[in-house]
């Protein structure tokens, strides 16, 4: 089965910083999913904008309703990492999903401090459920 469903992780620095792959996914989608602050990283070009919901579960019906259209997921980071997109592959099914990662707010963020990832405890306060 070919995936549906695209998840993009963008960092604060926009588009500008995506790879031509990622950027392509953005620039072609006819629904574009995710949070005020990443929607608004991204230029209008007509596609239909759906801001998350709360509770979360409750977007992925409005994304199910999209299905058969060219959706993009806007994500912090990396989508994996205490992210949505595991959540959609769960919803949806790992086969329905493509997922195309920037690095995470935990790898920038030791990438500044000069800390090894690995050596570092990792919790999130919203990530974890939907």
């Amino acid at each position: 089965m070919t995936p549906w469903l695209n998840v993009v992780g963008i960092g604060d620095d926009g588009v500008a910083a995506l790879s031509p792959a990622a950027r392509a996914l953005v620039d072609t989608a006819e629904v574009l999913v995710g949070g005020e602050r990443h929607l608004a990283l991204v230029d209008d070009k007509g596609a239909r904008r759906l801001a998350w919901r709360k509770p979360l579960a409750a977007s992925f019906r409005d994304i199910d309703a999209c299905k058969g259209q060219r959706v993009t997921v806007l994500a912090s980071g990396d989508p994996t990492w205490f992210g949505v997109g595991s959540a959609l592959a769960r919803e949806f099914g790992p086969h329905a999903v493509h997922i195309v990662p920037a690095p995470g707010a935990f790898s920038l963020a030791c990438a500044r401090l000069g800390w090894a990832r690995q050596d570092v405890v990792c919790l999130s306060l919203h990530g974890g459920g939907a």
